[in-house]
């Protein structure tokens, strides 16, 4: 994975800065343009630099002793602190190594999600909360209120704390380590007044991280942050036999332990417990985690309803990793989403903090195992997990990358929005607010509440009015608008813009080249109408609406020679088969007259195309010698506008 956020990197990053270079072009070669090369040989000096750390006693000292801290503690809270002081470790001691062509950032600090400065919404039935995604009313889990860990950036820290805004990367890492409390007085101070920007928002954070704790890991284990790190033993781990080994001897004294408490339990059934010996209430919530949702400084404003299942972890009723089995009963009064899910939803609320935004990353932490995840609109791509005990290296090469990432590979795409109208350039912005959703590529899904009605129901108009439901239409990015200069009230007109909706756009239009001239014609208009009519009774092709404007155009060509005058489409609509033939037939006849027309052997006429309508289509009875209106196509000089004098056949 390390391996292609590099060559991601280089082709987001790195060779459009080098292609703008004059001096690129005459040593391209040599300046790796390669994305694989350079993935190839920033990998090798990123793990040679993470190895010869966690090889030095002295540098990574406070790493391993944090990581040793963490494996230790009982609970899951207990891990926060240590884990970020080994991350922001990491941060500091590279903070000004450059590896190849990487220089570090240095914009951004791990801290603890505790008590709240960022909060994502519950997934429940209500989608009250406009950050919320709907799921079915018939589930009974809902997503935790909070990532553990996450990457604030330390613009966000310097607006909160001005008074330390000359701070560097090791003075914050010390304050959020050893003085947290600060940041969250300075946090409540500034929400109190009412200053802008004391809020974490999702913009200010790259990745978050999910945390699922089991118990301690056996000394056995840990002591595997002393052994002498090389490249085949962080990448092949030869010794997972001895790991497993150790596993299985913490294993084989939690089951001793079990039996004997069940033994315990055995023999003092037929003893009745009196009520001074019960457990009593602060002794049954000692092992339940979290705090209640007025406690935390940061969420004064949370729904009291959300507290009880949001806040609390997918685990915690069991308190323990799916490797050493909880001792108490599992049952819990609210059933959650396991972590990997709850890492998924993270970075789905991640993905659409912004409009422009064009991935996330979330991170799980299953007690000693971590992996990664990548979210964009395609959807998530997973690591497989390694040891962070035994594998220390790859943990330290990971950071190291994320220190070293830009905007772009953040997930900012940082489009700008220009256009030159008129020989004037002009940009457009959208709002901060806005954000992206859940969408197919190149649309955006737009949602429409109906207004209710003033006046009072009446039979009558009753069945116009709908109520009580919430409308989803998509709308096409950029495709069918046209920019205007500041001030005009209509845009100006080329003459040769081809618009439409591609199922019932006209052959010619769709299979032109992108710099052909095509002039608009009627005969573009009439073809629209029979391609809807084809749509009617097909109900819909969907090799129709997909893809560019060429593809479509093709599909809708072999669609038309592979029509049989007598074989109804697959699932054509009932009733319509007195319209099937004649489609067919004027089909054929259509694009045998626009041939003719495009190899000059037939002049252009409308009233051509008019007259194959109604010889082909069926129409109301007629007699002979009867014209109607439409049959004589005829435009008189003052009714053509000057930009549509080609456009049209004067009669």
């Amino acid at each position: 994975m390390l391996k292609a956020l590099l060559a991601l990197q280089y082709l987001r990053e790195v060779e459009p800065n080098l292609k703008r270079s004059p001096l690129t072009k005459e040593k391209g070669a040599s300046q790796g343009s390669d994305a694989a090369k350079f993935a190839e040989r920033h990998y090798s000096a990123l793990l040679k630099e993470a190895i010869q750390f966690c090889n030095d006693p002295k540098r990574s000292a406070d790493l391993k002793d944090s990581l040793r801290e963490a494996f230790r503690a009982k609970s899951e809270t207990k891990r926060y602190s240590p884990i970020v002081r080994g991350l922001n470790s990491i941060l500091c001691h590279f903070q000004n190594v450059r590896i190849g062509q990487l220089e570090a950032s240095n914009d951004f600090v791990f801290m603890i999600n505790d008590p709240i400065p960022l909060r994502s919404a519950n997934v429940s039935a209500s989608g009250d909360d406009d950050d919320s995604l709907t799921i079915s009313k018939s589930t009974t889990r809902s997503t935790k209120r909070k990532p553990d860990i996450l990457d604030s950036s330390i613009r966000h820290l310097q607006g909160l704390m001005p008074e330390n805004e000359h701070f560097g990367l090791d003075e914050w890492a010390q304050m959020i380590c050893h003085q947290h409390d600060k940041i969250m007085a300075a946090r409540q101070k500034a929400s109190k007044q009412g200053y802008p920007g004391t809020r974490l928002s999702r913009n200010d954070v790259t990745h978050c991280w999910e945390l699922k704790s089991g118990k301690p890991l056996v000394e056995e284990h840990i002591a595997w942050l002393d052994k002498t790190f090389d490249l085949e033993n962080i990448l092949t781990t030869p010794e997972k036999d001895a790991l497993r080994a150790a596993k299985r001897k913490g294993k084989s004294a939690q089951h001793k332990r079990r039996v004997e408490l069940q033994f315990e339990s055995t023999s003092k059934s037929q003893k009745r417990t009196r009520e001074d010996e019960l457990p009593s209430a602060s002794v049954k919530a000692k092992g339940r985690k979290r705090f209640k949702p007025d406690e935390s400084s940061g969420n004064s404003g949370a729904s009291g309803s959300n507290g009880a299942s949001g806040n609390n972890r997918a685990s915690e009723s069991a308190g323990h990793s799916e490797s050493f089995p909880s001792v108490a009963s599992s049952s819990s009064s609210s059933a959650e989403l396991s972590p990997k899910l709850q890492c998924g939803f993270y970075g789905v609320q991640l993905l659409r903090s912004r409009w422009d935004s064009t991935h996330a990353i979330a991170i799980l932490l299953d007690n000693e195992r971590l992996s990664l995840r990548w979210h964009d609109s395609q959807g998530c791509i997973g690591t497989a997990s390694i040891d962070v005990v035994a594998q220390v290296p790859l943990l330290v090469a990971m950071i190291v990358l994320f220190q070293r990432f830009g905007k772009r590979m953040r997930g900012n795409a940082g489009w700008a929005l220009q256009a030159e109208v008129d020989g004037k350039n002009l940009e457009y912005s959208l709002p901060d607010h806005a954000r992206s959703g859940l969408e197919t590529r190149g649309r955006r899904l737009v949602t429409a509440t109906p207004l209710v009605p003033n006046e009072p129901f009446v039979p009558a108009s009753a069945s116009r009015y709908h109520t009580g439901a919430t409308g989803k239409q998509e709308i096409n990015n950029f495709d069918l608008a046209t920019i205007m200069s500041p001030g005009h009230k209509s845009p100006t007109r080329a003459g040769f813009e081809r618009t439409g909706t591609k199922p019932f756009m006209a052959l010619t239009l769709l299979l032109a080249a992108p710099e052909d001239l095509i002039q608009p014609r009627c005969s573009h208009d009439l073809e629209s109408v029979i391609w809807c009519l084809a749509w009617y009774i097909t109900q819909g092709v969907k090799a129709w609406h997909e893809n560019s404007f060429a593809l479509v155009g093709g599909a809708k060509t072999r669609w038309r020679k592979g029509a049989k005058l007598h074989i109804f489409p697959e699932g054509y609509r009932k009733g319509s088969e007195h319209l099937w033939a004649p489609l067919i037939k004027f089909l054929i006849q259509w694009e045998l007259l626009q041939e003719m027309v495009n190899i000059n052997v037939t002049p252009y006429s409308d009233q051509a195309n008019m007259k194959l309508i109604d010889e082909l289509l069926p129409y109301p009875k007629r007699s002979s010698d009867e014209e109607w209106d439409w049959m004589v196509w005829k435009v008189t000089e003052e009714d053509i506008r000057d930009v549509d004098r080609l456009l049209v056949t004067i009669a």
